[in-house]
């Protein structure tokens, strides 16, 4: 599934704020640049040639568990907690912050992490085979 992708320059043109699906994304500060420079922002934003992980795009806290509360709980893969600090440091290498939750000691042995793409659930799930669902 394609998300419906729109950008809003805000009336100072200072801030473009970036939707996916109709949800507030994140945001991009241009303050330093002209009106030109935020309408190809927005543009590229649209077009999908700005993508979620370009280092302009800031998350605020707030705004990163606001946008997971509206996936959550995706798609999730349970792993022995023997392999916590292995997995935790495989999603922060290959996904970004707002794209997985850990939820921690959700039963005996294991934690839960929850996925906002089963294509990442699905890679997590491959990485960590052997530990799938052990410890529950």
């Amino acid at each position: 599934m394609t998300s419906k992708k729109a950008a809003e320059i805000d009336d100072t043109g200072c801030l473009v704020y970036l939707s996916k699906n109709g949800d507030t994304f994140a945001k991009v500060d241009v303050r330093d640049k002209s009106i030109h420079y935020a309408e190809e922002v927005a543009e590229n934003w649209e077009n999908g040639i700005l993508k979620e992980d370009n280092e302009h795009i800031k998350m605020t806290p707030q705004e990163r568990a606001d946008y997971k509360r509206k996936w959550l709980p995706g798609h999730e893969v349970i792993v022995h907690s023997d392999l916590r600090d292995h997995a935790k440091a495989w999603c922060k290498q290959n996904l970004d912050q707002h794209e997985y939750q850990i939820k921690q000691w959700t039963h005996v042995y294991a934690f839960t992490y929850c996925f906002e793409s089963a294509l990442h659930a699905e890679a997590f799930h491959i990485e960590f085979r052997n530990w799938v669902n052990l410890g529950i």
